[in-house]
């Protein structure tokens, strides 16, 4: 006859690990993640759906990007897209959205916003230490930071 653990015993873990998972959401903290969130005023980038793309770049690459070259990442696969991700903006409210993203390791990660008709700063450098986790400030056609917790935000361009 085998020894089975009681069945208390082997159901004590359930409880344990929701308050775990409750406890790394409510800290807005995932390991191995940056949690990202965008804030935008209605009717940003004139109502018009809006392409948000994170890469893992260097500085150098990041200042050479152009509005082309990231255009040109939609439509192959690159290893260094973390994140494509088309958000809908509602037209008659203030919205926000959160998104996780993976680290790549010790890279910086570049965040750019392909707005219909830019007005300003569309793209954003993160320099290592990532933070755990940044909020970043629509405008109608741009975007602005606001420091999360740790971490180097380049100057926009």
């Amino acid at each position: 006859m085998s020894a089975r653990p009681p069945i208390h015993s082997r159901t004590a873990t359930i409880p344990h690990l929701g308050c775990l998972l409750a406890l790394l959401c409510s800290t807005a903290c995932w390991p191995g993640y940056l949690r990202l969130q965008l804030e935008a005023p209605p009717n940003v980038n004139q109502g018009l759906p809006l392409h948000v793309l994170l890469r893992a770049v260097e500085p150098p690459e990041y200042m050479r990007d152009s509005r082309t070259s990231i255009g040109n990442l939609l439509a192959v696969s690159d290893p260094s897209v973390l994140v494509d991700v088309v958000v809908l903006p509602p037209r008659s409210q203030r919205w926000t959205r959160t998104l996780w993203i993976k680290r790549p390791g010790n890279k910086p990660v570049g965040v750019y916003f392909l707005f219909a008709a830019p007005q300003g700063t569309w793209k954003v450098l993160l320099e290592p230490p990532l933070p755990l986790q940044l909020r970043l400030e629509l405008r109608n056609q741009s975007v602005a930071p606001v420091r999360g917790s740790g971490g180097k935000v380049l100057p926009f361009l």
